[in-house]
């Protein structure tokens, strides 16, 4: 009888009906506290590491980093849109990190980078000591790192191409996929959630997919144009190249609807960028002079700024008087704010104030609001918030992509070898163009996915990593 009840009770308690009944609990309560969503996702993260190496396990984990920093909010519980998945697994990677066996022998080209990283970042952290707002320069640092980070780990895991085509095969059809969001944007006027448009309820047709506002979202599609198309072209798929012509009259028609210039002639050169590496010379050049003479022959015969899109782009470079006129003199702040203080910094993070002051004065403010406006420029906004000895390590760091990427387009024929240089020059456009260059993670990691192949390139010539085409 006693065993019976044993048999019976050790039935009634079985692995899946534990299981189901915690599935079951978990769905009653989750509605009320969304964060309990994490409970499955930590269990089975644990299952699957008992089951993979740790190297194999943390390589996962750095692809889960990458495609998340793309969601953005959008991967976020409904109810805690800060609490995003992309911070959530960054903390992970770090601890990850730290407490895994580490090799950086397939980095020992990359030192030089590297460690103007962490010279940028540790001098940042030292000009904090002079800061007015403590809170702005420990949000400022927290981005700061965030930058260092996501382009060491592209460095450290992207060893190969093998690795290197995995990534941007996920990259790829991320990208697709925001293109058809910027379609649905502009062709309905109907933006996502955390949308500029949606978020402070004004009526805009202009795509911004992912991403908060549509100039963000040019700088996006142009810098990762190359990536798609490195993808795309270098595939045995006939369909793929299919697929990137589609791609490239998408995204021409999204760039142009964007309205945003720098995203525009930066869009022009990566175009000319890939189609001279893809392209023989002799179809390239007859591309060019089609390209030239059709735009000619729209000048002459029609009405260039009449209608369409051929408006739009008309009015993007021309119709901006009030926006160009507000930039100059943001410009123009920031370097006498920089003189004034002897180029010395004003603290990390306090550019923006000091802008929005100048821009709205200190009477009659909103209090709840930011209190901030971006200086609209990556380069003047570093010297001004860190000084010209905290400018260096940055500066060091690009004249070294600089030269790496220029000597790949120039001495090596192939896709792959230009894809730093138009990475490099999608960069340029976004650092005098976008407003939050440095909590747009998706640009630091093309500039991260940059340096490997660098990296790739030097290794393959030194015969270290496989031959491909």
């Amino acid at each position: 009888m006693i065993e019976n009840m044993r048999n019976i009770s050790s039935k009634l308690v079985s692995a899946p009906r534990i299981i189901i009944f915690l599935i079951i609990i978990l769905s009653i309560l989750s509605p009320f506290y969304p964060i309990l969503l994490i409970v499955p996702i930590i269990t089975v993260g644990i299952i699957y590491i008992n089951k993979v190496s740790a190297n194999k396990w943390m390589y996962g984990l750095f692809l889960a980093v990458l495609m998340s920093g793309f969601w953005g909010a959008y991967a976020s519980f409904p109810q805690i849109p800060s609490l995003f998945l992309f911070r959530i697994l960054l903390a992970v990677h770090i601890v990850g990190f730290i407490c895994s066996k580490k090799d950086f022998t397939a980095i020992k080209f990359l030192k030089i980078p590297l460690l103007c990283l962490i010279c940028w970042f540790l001098y940042a952290a030292i000009a904090m000591i002079w800061s007015a707002d403590v809170m702005l320069s420990l949000s400022a640092l927290y981005f700061q790192f965030e930058i260092s980070y996501l382009i060491f780990i592209c460095a450290y895991y992207i060893t190969s191409w093998t690795k290197l085509r995995q990534v941007l095969m996920w990259v790829t059809w991320n990208y697709i996929i925001s293109i058809g969001i910027g379609l649905y944007e502009a062709l309905s006027g109907k933006h996502l959630r955390f949308s500029a448009g949606s978020l402070l309820n004004y009526a805009d047709s202009r795509p911004t997919g992912w991403l908060v506002n549509t100039n963000d979202y040019a700088s996006y599609l142009v810098i990762y144009f190359g990536l798609a198309s490195l993808h795309l072209l270098t595939s045995k798929k006939k369909s793929y190249q299919l697929i990137w012509f589609i791609m490239l009259v998408a995204v021409t028609f999204l760039v142009i609807e964007s309205h945003s210039r720098t995203g525009f002639l930066g869009w022009a050169c990566i175009v000319f960028l890939v189609l001279f590496k893809v392209l023989r010379i002799q179809y390239f050049l007859i591309a060019v002079f089609g390209g030239i003479t059709a735009l000619f022959c729209k000048v002459m015969y029609s009405s260039f700024a009449s209608s369409g899109e051929t408006s739009q782009l008309v009015e993007s470079f021309t119709g901006k008087g009030e926006s160009t006129q507000d930039r100059m003199f943001i410009y123009k702040f920031v370097i006498q704010l920089c003189q004034d203080h002897h180029f010395l910094g004003v603290g990390l993070g306090m550019t923006p104030r000091y802008v929005f002051d100048a821009l709205y004065g200190t009477a009659n403010i909103d209090l709840s609001g930011s209190q901030t406006m971006a200086a609209h420029n990556f380069w003047l906004t570093i010297i001004s918030d860190i000084g010209l000895l905290g400018f260096i390590p940055v500066l060091i760091f690009f004249l070294y992509f600089v030269y790496w990427a220029v000597q790949g387009y120039l001495k090596n024929r192939s896709l792959k070898a230009a894809m730093p240089m138009v990475i490099l020059v999608g960069f340029i456009g976004i650092s005098v163009g976008s407003s939050s260059i440095f909590e747009m993670r998706v640009i630091w990691i093309a500039l991260g996915v940059g340096l490997a192949i660098i990296n790739l390139l030097q290794r393959e010539k030194n015969g270290e990593v496989e031959l491909i085409k």
